[in-house]
């Protein structure tokens, strides 16, 4: 997350973990984070989570032009 941000890059970031840590998902969204996938990953929990992703960076670059 840290070098996503140092990078300059805005891009939606998914955390993904074996660990399903409560403190890990708010530290995760408090310093930017999109979502946090635990493993074993659903594939619909991850088409979920990558769809809001997309739909979310097509309304920033909406905004942005």
């Amino acid at each position: 997350m840290a070098e996503v941000v140092r990078s300059g890059v805005e891009a939606p970031v998914i955390v993904c973990s074996r660990l399903a840590d409560p403190e890990l998902w708010v530290t995760a969204l408090a310093r930017g984070a999109y979502d946090v996938l635990v493993e074993p990953y659903e594939r619909g929990e991850v088409r979920r989570i990558l769809d809001g992703a997309a739909a979310r960076e097509r309304r920033w670059q909406a905004v942005a032009s």
